[in-house]
């Protein structure tokens, strides 16, 4: 009888030291699964980072081109009465676009060239208003920036 509970505990030794081994290969797997999971998100957060970077080099261009078009629509032709559009203008690869309106009425009037005339006025009319507003868009790579001013 001996002889026989000698082999059972032998036998039960095998089966547990054989389910102990695949435990840890089981716990192996998870590790190595939360730490890739662990990983993956830095790495994503990390790329998100470097792209939102980049674009902010490009955010500053495009604000340097709208603020060019600001300072050529206030200053640019010296006669005090501004265009009704400038651009796009191209500076290297960046452009800017100004628009100007008479801030009073919130139109274009036609003696400055912008087509029809809108109702009530005619080809002669001109802006009422003591200052006139200006809004420059600035554009990078897809980036676009805008400056408002008035006069």
């Amino acid at each position: 009888m001996s002889n026989t509970t000698n082999v059972k505990t032998e036998n039960s030794k095998l089966k547990t030291q054989n389910l102990e081994k695949g435990v840890s290969l089981y716990l192996a797997l998870i590790i190595m699964t939360i730490l890739l999971a662990i990983g993956v998100g830095i790495s994503t957060i990390i790329i998100s980072q470097m792209k939102m970077i980049g674009g902010m080099g490009d955010s500053v261009v495009a604000f340097h081109a709208a603020d060019t078009g600001i300072e050529r629509a206030l200053y640019g032709d010296g006669t005090g009465i501004p265009a009704s559009h400038y651009g796009p203008t191209f500076i290297n690869s960046s452009s800017y676009e100004v628009d100007v309106v008479c801030c009073q009425s919130g139109i274009v009037p036609c003696a400055w060239g912008a087509g029809e005339c809108p109702p009530g006025l005619t080809e002669d009319s001109t802006c009422t208003a003591s200052y006139f507003c200006y809004k420059s868009v600035g554009t990078y790579k897809g980036i676009k920036r805008a400056i408002e001013a008035t006069r």
